[in-house]
C-alpha cells in the first residue's frame, strides 16, 4: 500500500518499500492516484477504499491547486443544492448495485439530478468529484452534462429523495 487505496504489485527482490512510489505502476483508487501519484500507469477506479490492514489515519485532505473547477461552478449554479453527500440506498438500485462496496461509509457524492461518484473520506471537498471523470446514474443528464466521464448508466435514473428539489 502506497497510499489509503493505492498499491503496487510486491517483489520480494526489493525490500526497500519507498522504492515502490518509483515504480510507475499502481492499482487503486483512481482520485487517489490522480491527486498523489499523477505520472503513473496501471489501472485505477472509483471509489477504492483502504483494506482493514492499512493504517487508519488519513493523509491531509486533497485540494485542488486550482481552486474550484469552471465545470463545478457551472454546475453549482444549474444545479443549487449540488454536490450533496447521499447514502447509497437512496439512489435507484441499479446505480447502487454498480457502486455498492466502492464507496466509503455507503455514502455516494450527487453531483447533479441522478448522477453520482462514489465517495472517499480523503476527499471530503465535494466539488472536486466533478473532475474525478468517473460517474454513473441517468445517461441524459451524463450525456448532457459530464460527457467525458466514464462509468456506468441507465436511462430513466431519478434523483433520491436527499437530494434537493428542483
Amino acid at each position: 500500500a502506497l497510499a489509503p487505496g493505492l498499491y503496487a504489485p510486491y517483489n520480494a527482490n526489493f525490500t526497500d518499500l519507498d522504492e515502490y512510489y518509483d515504480t510507475g505502476i499502481v492499482y487503486g483508487d483512481s482520485m487517489m492516484r490522480d491527486e498523489y501519484l499523477t505520472d503513473t500507469g496501471g489501472s485505477t477506479w472509483g471509489g477504492v477504499q483502504p483494506s482493514t490492514q492499512e493504517p487508519e489515519a488519513k493523509p491531509p485532505a486533497a485540494s485542488s491547486a486550482t481552486g474550484t473547477s469552471e465545470l463545478a461552478t457551472q454546475l453549482k449554479k444549474q444545479f443549487p443544492g449540488y454536490p450533496v453527500l447521499v447514502d447509497l440506498t437512496s439512489i435507484d438500485t441499479r446505480v447502487a448495485g454498480s457502486l455498492e462496496g466502492n464507496t466509503y461509509n455507503n455514502k455516494v457524492v450527487a453531483l447533479a439530478p441522478g448522477l453520482y461518484a462514489p465517495y472517499n473520506a480523503n476527499f471530503t471537498d465535494l466539488d472536486e468529484y466533478y473532475d474525478t471523470g468517473i460517474v454513473y446514474g441517468d445517461s441524459m443528464m451524463r450525456d448532457e452534462y459530464l460527457p467525458d466521464t466514464g462509468g456506468s448508466t441507465w436511462g430513466g435514473v431519478q434523483p433520491s429523495t436527499q437530494e434537493p428539489l428542483q
